[in-house]
């Protein structure tokens, strides 16, 4: 059933990339035409910056986790959003991300749908989103938030989350927290 899920998720996703990837020859076509190369260039570096982006993710060696956080930094990128993205871990594994699959994906569905709507509803300028992954391959955090200090190195999320009073329990692997005009999620995995 979970190969089912996959392969099934896997062609979904492959035809919204084909979908985007015409979509971004159409743009690129249209300066060119209307003769602003400068604007055409600018359009490619911002596609290329996406790309390595996601590229980083597929390095981590677990291709179901590199398809989730695809979709997710593909939606950051249709609004407008700026991602930076810290990685902490060598790579993921494989064998404990497959394990309920479709569980996860509900989860991380969830969970990055909550903090994005969050972030794009406060009024703001910067509509930045930090991403911090970190831990080890078998038990791993996914931290989201629109405040680089929630990911700076100085901080670990899941310590400034808990001394807020918040901690992830063994039924409810995630926690939102929400002050000060700073939004954070923590998804643990493992």
């Amino acid at each position: 059933m979970e190969n089912n899920f996959l392969e099934k998720y896997a062609i979904e996703q492959m035809r919204l990339q084909r979908h985007d990837f015409m979509n971004y020859l159409q743009v690129i076509y249209g300066y060119i035409q209307i003769k602003k190369p400068n604007e055409a260039i600018g359009y490619i570096k911002n596609i290329n910056k996406h790309m390595i982006t996601i590229s980083k993710i597929y390095n981590l060696e677990c291709d179901a986790f590199g398809m989730f956080f695809q979709e997710f930094i593909d939606k950051c990128s249709k609004a407008y959003m700026e991602i930076e993205l810290e990685i902490k871990i060598q790579y993921i594994s494989c064998e404990l991300f497959s394990k309920d699959i479709e569980k996860k994906k509900k989860l991380f569905d969830f969970v990055t749908e909550k903090t994005l709507n969050e972030i794009s509803s406060m009024e703001s300028d910067s509509k930045n989103i930090y991403i911090n992954l970190s831990g080890s391959p078998e038990n791993f955090n996914l931290t989201i938030s629109n405040s680089r200090k929630i990911n700076n190195e100085d901080y670990d999320c899941s310590m400034l989350l808990l001394i807020q009073g918040n901690r992830v329990e063994e039924d409810k692997p995630y926690l939102f927290y929400k002050k000060d005009r700073v939004i954070a999620s923590l998804l643990n995995f493992k």
